[in-house]
């Protein structure tokens, strides 16, 4: 089976403290409205990011559109241009789609050939530090001097 994950940012809001706790209670109160018709799906939440991890792309679109008609209600709504959904390829899920990688919280989160105990290699999806945190790692240690 395939797994999909929309990232979900918002937009209408000014990013800080007040407005981060805003959108958390929002989305820990409920999950966004989601939780009751999706009981089997996991959120994974920072500030104002959401992840929800889907088995399915017509589950995890129909996640994006609750999600959007929730924000919808307390006058948010989703960033366009950062919301997409995300096919988590691995040496299970051998599928191809439009998004196969994505950034959270630092890390880039795409297909990476990874070495077993046992000496094997094989496609995981897994995180590893993102080009942009790294970039800024960087740029902090040549400023030390």
């Amino acid at each position: 089976m395939s797994l999909f994950c929309p990232r979900i940012s918002l937009r209408g809001l000014l990013r800080s403290d007040r407005t981060s706790n805003l959108v958390s209670s929002i989305q820990e109160g409920d999950n966004l409205g989601q939780r009751r018709n999706h009981p089997g799906v996991t959120f994974e939440r920072y500030a104002d990011d959401i992840l929800v991890h889907c088995k399915t792309e017509t589950e995890a679109k129909n996640l994006k559109t609750g999600i959007g008609e929730r924000l919808g209600q307390c006058n948010l709504e989703l960033h366009s241009e950062k919301t997409k959904i995300v096919y988590c390829k691995d040496d299970n899920r051998r599928g191809s789609y439009t998004n196969e990688k994505f950034d959270f919280l630092g890390f880039t989160f795409r297909p990476r050939l990874t070495k077993s105990r046992w000496g094997k290699f094989f496609v995981n999806f897994s995180p590893a530090i993102s080009n942009e945190a790294a970039k800024s790692i960087q740029e902090a240690i040549r400023n030390w001097k």
